[in-house]
């Protein structure tokens, strides 16, 4: 495995773990303070709030959902790596072989970056399924 894969794998892994434990805190510790960024322009109803707000304290519960929580961002993570490696295909697809993806050159001037469409391209997914 080439070293910049291996980096980002791990760093995956540790952002599965701090997410998981950030949204996890955010329940039980700031339950006044809740922020969504997915899905975009959708908030929790007063009713969700009012229930997130009377969850008991309960370790046990809070263990229970910060699993939940990071395995449900490693299964999307391993299915769009599935995706990209061409061993599963995204919806719809038919002539899908994967993705090479390659580590930038220092001076590239290639500037599509997935980061800056993703949240967006979230209504072309929606306007897809409705």
């Amino acid at each position: 495995m080439d070293s910049k894969v291996k980096e980002l794998l791990i760093s995956l892994h540790g952002k599965i773990e701090s997410n998981a434990e950030y949204f996890t805190n955010k329940i039980f510790e700031d339950k006044n303070n809740f922020d969504l960024n997915y899905p975009p322009n959708q908030e929790f109803t007063a009713e969700e709030l009012k229930i997130l707000k009377e969850l008991p304290n309960n370790l046990v519960l809070k263990s229970a959902l910060k699993k939940v929580f990071a395995a449900c961002t490693a299964s999307v993570i391993f299915d769009m790596f599935c995706d990209i490696d061409g061993v599963s295909e995204p919806n719809g697809t038919d002539d899908w072989f994967g993705l090479d993806l390659k580590e930038k050159e220092e001076d590239s001037e290639d500037n599509e970056f997935l980061h800056d469409e993703f949240y967006g391209t979230y209504w072309d997914w929606k306007d897809e399924n409705e």
